[in-house]
């Protein structure tokens, strides 16, 4: 008698079970325990035979919003990225105001005032870190033009 009692009870249980698939809520972000580990996405920019190209300026922008977010760089400052053709993308300074959200970037490189380079990013921004998902790290120059 009691096997018909738990299979009833367990059919009633499967019957009541629902399949959605709805949007997880973002984590609550003050729960998580962050490393203290930061987090620089970059983009490396050659030319084809695999040189480092030295750009004399550089631009961020959020596509969605239009936002530039360029990091302010002096001269100084900008020449160990020109002299390594590594140049930063974003970094850990926007997870604050970005938590658990994605955004799409647009790289733009310049030598003098002419565009030599661009790539797109998507990058996802959690509790703790800036991490990519597409986007090329390294952008030829002359390969495919800007």
């Amino acid at each position: 008698m009691f096997k018909y009692v738990y299979f009833f009870l367990s059919l009633l249980l499967l019957v009541h079970c629902s399949d959605d698939t709805k949007e997880p809520l973002p984590p609550d972000c003050s729960k998580v325990a962050c490393t203290e580990v930061f987090i620089t996405l970059t983009v490396q920019v050659q030319d084809r035979n695999g040189v480092k190209i030295p750009l004399d300026s550089f631009r961020v922008t959020d596509s969605d919003s239009g936002t530039d977010l360029t990091p302010d760089y002096t001269p100084a400052t900008l020449e160990p990225y020109r002299q390594d053709g590594t140049y930063p993308l974003i970094d850990d300074r926007f997870v604050s105001d970005h938590r658990n959200e994605d955004h799409t970037l647009i790289f733009v490189g310049f030598i003098g005032e002419e565009e030599v380079v661009r790539g797109t990013y998507h990058v996802n921004v959690d509790c703790c870190h800036v991490s990519l998902l597409s986007g090329k790290e390294i952008l030829i120059i002359g390969r495919d033009g800007p």
